[in-house]
């Protein structure tokens, strides 16, 4: 509604200027207009404009609401994606079973006596935590937003609608 609202309001103020919209040639041209069509114009820029107030603070509300919708969408998919590709079972074995993930091995001298065998420790180097993370980390959809911010200001201005996120995946037309 206060998009229609907005569009009307332009499109009246065109007509007091003496301009209309050009479909065909995608711009404004110069035109002449009946004291009639003056007339009904006028009326009913009169009508939208006393009313602009109460649609626009109807529009701020249910903007405000869906835009919190929106941002709580957004902090659950960013959640969701994390959680989905966060490393869980490696890291409760890192936790658990050290050994289990080895970077590498060591091997220390425990008994070096002329004469007899060479006796050998080996140790296994556990993987270190940001290495474990890099490494079984799977790849994410990453949800972002479909617009620029500017391009999303522009559309809370003129009133159009706001979609939440898209996937990476997802084609647009």
């Amino acid at each position: 509604l206060y998009c229609l609202k907005i569009y009307g309001l332009s499109s009246l103020w065109r007509l007091f200027r003496g301009k209309k919209w050009n479909v065909l040639r995608q711009r404004v041209d110069s035109c002449s207009y009946d004291l009639d069509q003056l007339f009904i114009g006028m009326l009913l820029f009169t009508i939208l404009l006393f009313l602009l107030p109460t649609t626009a603070l109807y529009y701020l509300v249910f903007t405000l609401l869906r835009l919190v919708v929106v941002l709580f969408q957004g902090v659950l998919h960013l959640s969701l994606d994390f959680i989905n590709s966060f490393p869980l079972f490696a890291m409760a074995l890192r936790i658990c079973r050290p050994y289990r993930l080895a970077e590498g091995v060591k091997f220390r001298v425990l008994c070096e006596e002329p004469g007899t065998a060479l006796h050998l420790l080996m140790e296994i180097n556990p993987l270190k935590c940001s290495t474990l993370v890099q490494t079984y980390r799977t790849p994410t959809n990453s949800c972002y937003p479909r617009d620029s911010w500017a391009a999303l200001v522009k559309k809370l201005f003129v009133g159009e609608l706001i979609y939440p996120w898209r996937h990476k995946s997802t084609k647009t037309d």
